[in-house]
């Protein structure tokens, strides 16, 4: 189905290509071939999904477009039954881009609403426990049971330190997915650490960005840890860091990863397809993060040394 669309469109335009200029097929099929070829890589792709009926429209309108093509001999009359052809398909993948942009947003919506019902369930679960908690221990302490009292409120405050990690003075989202991201990475085996001045949530990105951010970075790191931590038989760790110095948010992502070939790291956060992850990973987090840094004025850069893999992220302080 993904050559059906072009293939109208070479179709489409070879026709009118054919009547207006009275040239044959065989010269006016390549020209408009090259064409739509041409548009499919400036496009990234044609592939339309807007819904039937309004499809079917728009092709009607184009087909009559087509068919009065017949009745003129003019060229400038031609010309403009072409241009408004091309008018109609420009509508389209303008109105298929819209709508797939607004999907694409909903569906980060939906992503962030269950990232965070995630955590205000446990945080939920946890204020909900409490009491049970404290009188286990109350228990323990009646009964003189001082070292196993100790070792239980060690690990119950461990538990609770690493909720209170994720979201300390947080906005939803990003207390979300910076949640989502530490599950992750505990069942993985890949040790987050977060090392924050202030919330990040402080930082001038709307939540919608941030997520996608800190989302991309942090599934990119602990991709490469998992990758790292299974060649060299080691626990891997990966760290975030976020501070405010001289007027700009500096946030910090550093991971264990192995060797990255020259021309990966020379094209790396340049090209879109560029990842530093082997098997079928399309290099689409390093796009996203490197088009979120640009949207807010910020600057991205990043070392490769010692098997450890540094993004530092700069953006200034204005809203």
């Amino acid at each position: 189905m993904r050559y059906v669309y072009p293939g109208l469109l070479t179709v489409l335009l070879t026709l009118h290509l054919t009547m207006l200029f009275q040239t044959p097929f065989y010269v006016s099929g390549p020209i408009s071939l090259i064409v739509i070829l041409i548009l499919n890589f400036k496009l990234q792709g044609l592939n339309i999904q807007l819904n039937l009926i309004i499809n079917m429209a728009l092709w009607g309108l184009q087909l009559v477009l087509l068919l009065s093509q017949f009745e003129t001999e003019k060229l400038l009359t031609g010309l403009m039954i072409l241009i408004g052809s091309a008018v109609i398909e420009g509508c389209r993948i303008y109105f298929n881009k819209f709508i797939n942009t607004s999907l694409k947003e909903i569906s980060l919506l939906e992503g962030q609403r269950e990232q965070m019902n995630e955590t205000f369930q446990i945080v939920r679960q946890e204020r909900h426990d409490f009491l049970k908690h404290v009188s286990a221990m109350q228990i323990m302490l009646e009964n003189n049971q001082f070292e196993e009292t100790k070792d239980y409120f060690h690990t119950l405050v461990q538990d609770y330190e690493k909720t209170n990690l994720s979201i300390k003075g947080e906005r939803g989202a990003t207390a979300g997915i910076l949640h989502q991201m530490r599950h992750k990475g505990e069942k993985t085996g890949v040790n987050v650490i977060y090392d924050f001045e202030q919330p990040l949530s402080s930082m001038p990105v709307p939540d919608t960005d941030m997520v996608k951010l800190i989302g991309n970075l942090l599934s990119n790191a602990i991709d490469a840890s998992i990758e790292w931590s299974k060649e060299k038989q080691q626990p891997a760790f990966l760290t975030l860091q976020f501070q405010k110095r001289a007027g700009l948010y500096i946030l910090t992502c550093t991971n264990q990863s192995l060797p990255i070939p020259t021309d990966v790291l020379d094209n790396l956060y340049v090209k879109s397809g560029i990842t530093t992850k082997s098997g079928a990973h399309e290099g689409l987090g390093t796009k996203i993060i490197k088009e979120t840094v640009a949207l807010h004025s910020g600057h991205l850069d990043f070392t490769y040394k010692n098997e450890e893999f540094t993004v530092k992220i700069k953006v200034p302080a204005i809203r």
